[in-house]
């Protein structure tokens, strides 16, 4: 036979409140996205005295709820989408975006398996 322990008021609302605990700081570590697609339409392109370097000018904007600027971001993109040999290794965070940086406008949509944004503050 099963032994249950009958929880009252008071213990439900002990453990609403470590629940809510939990919950609220999982995301005030930051935002996590998986299975990111971006196509190859809406590109820019940045000029040379503003792109991260000479060789990735083109960019794109992942528009992402929540995301700060002085968030760190960590980018992992699919093995068919690192083995094009496009896309730089550095991005950028910004007010509710992520840009994403290459060396010429995508031929295919990339793919991305994670996104995690990490709050600094």
């Amino acid at each position: 036979m099963a032994n249950y322990q009958r929880l009252d008021k008071v213990g439900l609302s002990y453990l609403w409140s470590k629940l809510k605990i939990k919950l609220s700081s999982k995301q005030d570590k930051g935002i996590y996205l998986e299975n990111i697609q971006v196509p190859i339409t809406n590109w820019g392109t940045e000029s040379s005295s503003f792109a991260i370097s000479e060789e990735y000018k083109f960019y794109y904007d992942i528009i992402i709820a929540g995301c700060t600027e002085t968030m760190l971001p960590d980018v992992v993109p699919t093995q068919s989408t690192a083995d094009l040999g496009i896309l730089s290794v550095n991005c950028q965070t910004m007010i509710g975006k992520l840009r994403i940086y290459a060396s010429a406008i995508p031929t295919s949509v990339l793919s991305f398996k994670t996104i995690k944004l990490e709050r600094t503050e």
